[in-house]
């Protein structure tokens, strides 16, 4: 359980976390969850699969906020991608992003997002995207 430095498309300069696809996307459409990237390949291996169940984990816990950001912190993160894998699973979570956000004025954080859909999700969505260090892209397809 760890904040990961970029992959080959990301760079390594960016920094990544991400938790399981699938249960984890409440936006998910049907085409988007029979196409997602992220329950094939790499990401279905039992190493990924654990470290993302963990991260699923640490990120219901009351001490996620300060845990990544001392993550942040410690790895010197200029840029961190919310979700490679998974999505913004319910409210309580989506807030402590918003508060990692927060907390953390120098570094820049970037998302796509499907959980636009759930109405429950999309208030914080929305808080979190007039944050000046957030990018969020509200991801969609033709369902």
């Amino acid at each position: 359980m760890s904040l990961q430095p970029g992959n080959s498309k990301l760079g390594p300069l960016f920094y990544q976390w991400s938790v399981l696809a699938g249960d984890t996307c409440p936006g998910k459409t049907d085409i988007c969850f029979e196409l997602c990237y992220a329950r094939k390949a790499h990401f279905t291996s039992p190493v990924v699969l654990n470290a993302h169940t963990r991260n699923w984990e640490t990120g219901n816990t009351e001490d996620f906020i300060s845990w990544m950001c001392t993550e942040i912190r410690r790895s010197c993160a200029t840029v961190v991608r919310i979700h490679v894998a998974g999505d913004f699973f319910d409210l309580a979570y989506t807030e402590r992003w918003i508060e990692i956000v927060r907390r953390n004025r120098r570094t820049t954080f970037l998302t796509y997002t499907r959980s636009w859909r759930d109405e429950t999700i999309y208030p914080g969505l929305k808080r979190m995207a007039r944050l000046s260090n957030m990018f969020l892209w509200f991801s969609c397809d033709s369902q």
